[in-house]
């Protein structure tokens, strides 16, 4: 049994190992460079595989002291491939005009590779070489992987990434003494332990919890010099008040000279600005906090978001997202009579209501304040209130998001579902107030006008009359009710831009020359588009150069707005941006997935010539109904595109993405892991037909669930959330062992190939599925999957019962059958 416990510990590190590493990435370099943990560590699968093919275990019993050793190996690989990876000078910004940073890339990824290869012969050979026991084994694997899961996300929400990393080399270590100390045993998977393994294997664990106690300094993520929080450190007089981390943030209170932000605030303003601070976000993301010390009422009317307390004085205020807490301010220094403040960042807002209060103007100590720590959209769900003013703050720093460089973070709460929830907590003749930053040519602020007017348009109402646009010299302020806009109001707003000198974008009647007069540009593309949006959406959409259409639930990517005709101008721009990867965006998913295709291509094209040539000399039973490799490529595919999508999919049921990738990897391996151990005793092609069915009935399932239940508590949500998952992972988890016990009973000699390919196609599939969902939504993305099980189903027509004597007798070798 302790073989197969070093199995699930071993597991366990290396699912913890991969979160760990989506944090880091994302705090050293940013959300789009943290997907690749994920594919790393089935590339590192993939190669054991690949290794394993080359050099096969001989026909001696497998020995616990190797799978010690190459898991205290793993153990070490894990802490010194991050901490040597942190030394490597790489820079995304710069590889666009500094080639030699692609060579840093690779000596960067390889430093990880390393650790999950080790990982991966752990993992592998008992699988290969005890075929016959890949139910319990893969089983335990899937069991430790879930454990994993659960353990990352305390461990980040308690700790930081670091103490994570060091958990995984802990959870590594342990599992090496486990087999170090396993019996030889009649039902365990190891041979004779040796005294100097357990040695090892306890001198490892005792480093790690060393480490854990007091990780030393420079083991600290090293941010890249381009990011905001960087920039603002190397700035003398900046000071790190405080650094906390969650699960879902790393967050820096910083105090500097430098730092100053109101977004659109008008150029007319010429008094002194109020003492700011800044909390900034995995080093991105940079909040501004607004102390009341030197703020004045003409500063927070000169903001753009001034204007709706202008159209609706003494109102009641639901502020969604308020990050620093600008917009709540605003709302009180301008008479508002209640405000309701939703902040999904738990993180942020225990800062904000504790020690850094003060420096936000106390905001949520205010009597007219309430806080709700919640995702706006779980709020919406449980909340009947009306409010007159329904305000989208603008709480990010300005980015170019053109070439797509944010594409993968999944955006709930900027979808058409999000802003029918929006219209209907509006009181009537309430107003829905949208801020964004501008972009040129017109992007974000354009697709956020096609979100509120497809949301008027679907509930059968003329957006034409019911639409206020203005722009200052950064942002574009929106403003739209139910009910069109009487002529006072639309007055108002004009006065009120021109006393500003603010630019009129729309408005109902408006005339060209009306617009582009303050902030003159030599093409008002501004006017031109929302003109366009208003008379013809359809056309809009098709003939404009970026993809603007309205996001939704199962397409929720707001900041995607790659074409295909943008790819000339992408590659001519390439090294001229000030973004990672030389601004290329989403085709450095279209290249990771060709390199990953042709690294993967190549690491199979070996080994499988090496098994042709060993193949006359493999004395098991051969037989042409074995399931060919297209069968594991198929499954290893499969469970990937589900798992990457039901990941995204579930932010929206579970708040955020990290607590998402926790409870459905948990949930799915789990379930998977018990599919596992009751395989043999599953209909094999049952079972795969009826994973088929249930792949392409769950994109029909998700939303009438999530509209049912967004409403209930977390922990129901998690509840529900484990149910949805239990029959697709148990099904899921039936296929993998059947075929590898199929294999071993009938060409032995391809068990390596067998799990290097899935490794491979996982790896794949991993950079697939994001791309899938991108383009066309996680109903794709499903769609997919099932068809990829399709081919499983239809590969294993022909391979043999498990349980036959001549199969059974077939996979257990003279030399390597358990004792009796």
């Amino acid at each position: 049994m302790l073989g197969y416990l070093g199995v699930g510990l071993v597991a366990a590190a290396t699912l913890l190992y991969e979160v760990a590493l989506t944090r880091i990435f994302s705090i050293a370099y940013g959300y789009h460079f943290a997907f690749l943990a994920m594919s790393l560590g089935l590339l590192g699968f993939g190669a054991s595989g690949t290794l394993l093919a080359l050099r096969p275990p001989s026909g001696q019993p497998l020995r616990g002291t190797l799978l010690a050793r190459l898991a205290a190996a793993a153990s070490i690989a894990l802490v010194c491939g991050y901490a040597v990876s942190n030394v490597i000078p790489f820079d995304p910004y710069r590889v666009g005009w500094e080639p030699g940073q692609l060579g840093l890339l690779a000596a960067y990824l390889l430093c990880y590779a390393i650790a999950f290869l080790l990982a991966g012969l752990v993992l592998g050979l008992p699988l290969i070489s005890w075929p016959q026991r890949a139910p319990g084994l893969y089983g335990a694997n899937l069991a430790g992987s879930a454990a994993g899961a659960v353990l990352a996300l305390v461990a980040l929400d308690r700790a930081d990434p670091i103490a994570a990393v060091l958990l995984a080399g802990l959870m590594a270590a342990l599992g090496s003494l486990a087999f170090a100390c396993a019996l030889p045993e009649a039902r365990a998977p190891t041979g004779y332990p040796t005294r100097v393994d357990r040695f090892v294997g306890l001198m490892v664990v005792v480093l790690a919890l060393v480490g854990l106690w007091q990780p030393p300094s420079w083991l600290d993520v090293r941010l890249s010099p381009y990011k905001p929080l960087a920039q603002l450190e190397s700035i003398p007089d900046t000071r790190i008040l405080d650094r906390r981390s969650s699960a879902s943030a790393r967050i820096d209170a910083v105090s500097s000279s430098t730092i100053h932000s109101a977004p659109g605030l008008t150029l007319q303003y010429q008094a002194t600005l109020p003492k700011q601070s800044a909390l900034v976000v995995d080093g991105e993301v940079v909040l501004p906090l607004t102390a009341r010390e030197g703020l004045t009422r003409s500063f927070v009317d000169g903001l753009p978001t001034s204007l709706a307390y202008h159209l609706r004085p003494a109102s009641r205020t639901l502020v969604l997202e308020p990050g620093g807490g600008l917009e709540v301010l605003s709302a009180l220094e301008l008479g508002t009579r209640s405000v309701v403040a939703v902040e999904s960042n738990r993180l942020l807002a225990e800062q904000l209501t504790s020690h850094l209060s003060s420096q936000a103007g106390d905001i949520y100590k205010d009597p007219r304040v309430q806080l709700v720590v919640s995702n706006p959209r779980g709020y919406l769900a449980r909340s009947h209130d009306e409010f007159n003013l329904v305000m989208l703050a603008l709480s990010e720093n300005r980015r170019l998001v053109t070439a797509g460089a944010f594409s993968l973070s999944e955006t709930y709460p900027l979808t058409a579902e999000a802003f029918d929830g929006y219209f209907g907590h509006l009181a009537p003749d309430g107003l829905l107030v949208v801020h964004r930053w501008l972009q040129l040519p017109p992007t974000e602020e354009l697709r956020a006008a096609v979100l509120v007017a497809d949301a008027l348009r679907r509930a059968g109402k003329d957006p034409v009359t019911r639409i206020i646009a203005i722009r200052s010299f950064s942002t574009m302020l929106l403003l739209a009710k139910q009910e069109p806009f009487k002529q006072p109001e639309i007055e108002l707003a004009k006065n009120f831009a021109r006393e500003r000198q603010f630019d009129v974008v729309w408005y109902p009647g408006i005339r060209p020359d009306e617009a582009n007069i303050a902030n003159v540009l030599h093409r008002d593309r501004y006017y031109d588009t929302f003109h366009q949006l208003m008379s013809d959406e359809r056309t809009l959409y098709d003939q404009y150069d970026y993809d603007v259409t309205p996001p939704r639930d199962g397409r929720p990517f707001f900041f995607h707005f790659f074409k295909w005709r943008q790819t000339p101008t992408v590659v001519a721009l390439l090294g001229k941006t000030w973004q990672p990867f030389g601004g290329s965006g989403y085709l450095i998913l279209v290249a990771l997935l060709v390199l990953t295709i042709a690294l993967s291509s190549a690491l199979l094209f070996v080994p499988a010539i090496a098994v042709r040539r060993r193949r006359h000399r493999d004395r098991a039973v051969r037989d042409k109904r074995a399931p060919p490799m297209v069968y594991f490529a198929a499954l290893g595919c499969g469970f990937l595109l589900i798992e990457v999508a039901l990941v995204q999919r579930f932010v929206l049921f579970l708040d955020y993405p990290a607590q998402s990738f926790a409870i459905v990897v948990c949930g799915l391996l789990a379930s998977s892991g018990l599919g596992s151990f009751w395989s043999t005793q599953m209909p094999w092609r049952a079972a795969l037909a009826a994973l088929v069915a249930a792949v392409a009935l769950y994109p029909l399932l998700l939303p009438t669930v999530f509209s049912h239940f967004l409403a209930q508590g977390i922990e129901a949500r998690i509840g529900i959330t484990l149910l949805l998952l239990a029959p697709l992972g148990f099904l899921m988890g039936i296929g993998f062992p059947r075929g590898l016990a199929a294999l071993g009973a009938t060409r032995p000699v391809r068990l390596p190939l067998a799990w290097g390919v899935n490794g491979f196609t996982s790896v794949i599939s991993a950079v697939l599925a994001p791309m899938i969902a991108l383009s066309w939504g996680f109903a794709a993305v499903f769609g997919c999957a099932a068809l990829a099980y399709l081919v499983a189903l239809l590969a294993a027509g022909g391979s043999p019962r498990i349980g036959d004597p001549v199969a059974v007798m077939a996979c257990e070798p003279a030399g390597q059958r358990p004792r009796q």
